[in-house]
């Protein structure tokens, strides 16, 4: 079994190997570019339902479109395998809440953002509230992921900013997906077709209408997770078309997120998250990027989920969820000590 250095190394190597064949496109490959390109882009996708099952020469047009891109000197791809990688900096940034969206709303501030704060600065979320189903749907799309392209940002299928551009590279890297609803229903665990899949492609469309906006402090960490000035991050672009039982999409991942899932990435164990709920998915989420031997206060436990609600219905989840992570061997100890008055109760782990 590869280990998480094994992995590593692949990916850079990969992604060496296609940049380097990207930096050496040929004068053809360029002025096929710029003679044909434009003709090569996908046909946007019509948002209304086709009252026919999903048939299955559309995701092969989908494949296809991207092909004749690559064909055509746009960028370079390479297949990708990924397994359970998520980034690090999402681990511990508490955008998902293990709460209902609605309640949320009480916790924006004047421009209706999520303020949140981490060891790397504060931040805010802005766009549509989400919580641990969208965060669910995150994961199953990372899981997705087939191709890595290597190429300038306007010739991207999505384009992007020249901003996200890797120093001293002219080319940016993004990560796609193409695939259907019933697949990340699949992943995670949940019904095909219906209200479950009409959910699931809202919690698509909230994911591609976030932005994460982060003030580094630079002053003790002046390069963090790729990121060496304050920015805002999008976490994906996405294409889609509706058909009468299912959807393809076409999910592009944001540059800087493609670097996090290249190189600054927390293994994160799919199969235990789908035993837990609410509060156990981001409690295994937050400990997942963090030491093997860990203690933390429960006040500041609370404020690295960005949980809303009563301090005791969280305990009583907390208890719940690393009961059921000591029992399939995620956690081997685990104690919470002090009164939670005037101690207050602090957890510590062994993984």
């Amino acid at each position: 079994m590869k280990t998480e250095d094994d992995y590593s190394a692949d990916v850079v190597a990969k992604i060496q190997a296609i940049a380097d064949k990207a930096l050496n496109k040929s004068n053809f490959e360029k002025q096929v570019l710029e003679e044909v390109g434009h003709e090569l882009l996908p046909v946007e996708p019509s948002i209304d339902v086709v009252n026919d099952p999903l048939p299955e020469s559309a995701l092969e047009r989908a494949q296809l479109h991207l092909f004749n891109m690559e064909r055509a000197g746009r960028f370079s791809s390479c297949p990708i395998s990924p397994s359970n990688e998520f980034p690090t900096f999402l681990t511990r940034v508490p955008i998902f809440l293990p709460n209902d969206r609605e309640q949320q709303k009480k916790h924006l501030d004047q421009d209706n953002a999520l303020p949140f704060e981490s060891s790397w600065g504060k931040g805010r979320r802005h766009g549509p509230n989400l919580n641990t189903y969208d965060e669910d749907t995150l994961f199953a799309l990372a899981k997705l992921r087939k191709n890595v392209l290597v190429g300038p940002p306007q010739s991207m299928p999505l384009p992007v900013s020249k901003l996200y551009k890797r120093a001293g590279q002219p080319d940016v890297h993004v990560h796609t997906v193409i695939c259907t609803l019933d697949d990340i229903e699949d992943i995670c665990g949940t019904s095909r077709g219906g209200m479950s899949n009409k959910l699931r492609l809202e919690s698509v469309k909230r994911l591609a209408a976030t932005r994460i906006e982060l003030d580094l402090v630079t002053s003790s960490k002046p390069k963090v997770l790729g990121l060496s000035k304050g920015t805002t991050i999008g976490l994906l672009d996405v294409k889609w078309e509706t058909f009468e039982e299912d959807s393809i999409l076409f999910v592009q991942f944001h540059p800087i997120v493609a670097n996090w899932l290249e190189t600054y990435y927390t293994f994160v164990d799919f199969k235990v998250r789908s035993k837990l709920g609410p509060v156990g998915k981001s409690v295994h989420r937050f400990l997942s990027g963090q030491r093997k031997y860990y203690q933390i206060s429960i006040p500041k436990l609370l404020k690295a989920v960005n949980y809303i609600g009563e301090y005791k219905l969280f305990m009583k989840s907390l208890r719940k969820a690393l009961r059921t992570l000591e029992d399939v061997g995620w956690i081997q100890e685990w104690e919470i000590t002090g009164t939670g008055r005037r101690i207050p109760h602090k957890l510590s782990i062994s993984r």
